[in-house]
């Protein structure tokens, strides 16, 4: 008797780390090219989130990030104000999160 050979599933492509680089501005950054889709949902995600009650609102606040950039295949968000290393922190625990599904 021969079995068939279940597909097994595939998980999706890991989301690499973000870390912080400057920009053409002068300003410190996360620039990623070729975003995936996933990753770009988190970014966003914790860049719009208005809730008071969510932390992605204050420490993107704090963090004074906003998209310079937003293309298909780059990924540019710069931070105007200094308190933004607790901000890419929280991305990457994001990511770390969305990589463990």
């Amino acid at each position: 008797m021969h079995m068939e050979k279940i597909n097994e599933i595939q998980k999706p492509d890991k989301i690499e780390k973000l870390e912080i680089s400057t920009s053409v501005h002068n300003m410190p950054c996360v620039q990623v090219e070729n975003p995936s889709p996933r990753l770009r949902r988190i970014i966003l995600r914790a860049i719009t989130a208005n809730g008071w009650d969510d932390p992605a609102y204050h420490l993107h606040r704090k963090a004074g990030a906003f998209f310079q950039a937003d293309e298909e295949d780059y990924l540019l968000v710069e931070f105007w104000k200094p308190d933004y290393q607790p901000f890419v922190d929280y991305l990457n625990k994001q990511i770390s999160l969305e990589n463990d599904k």
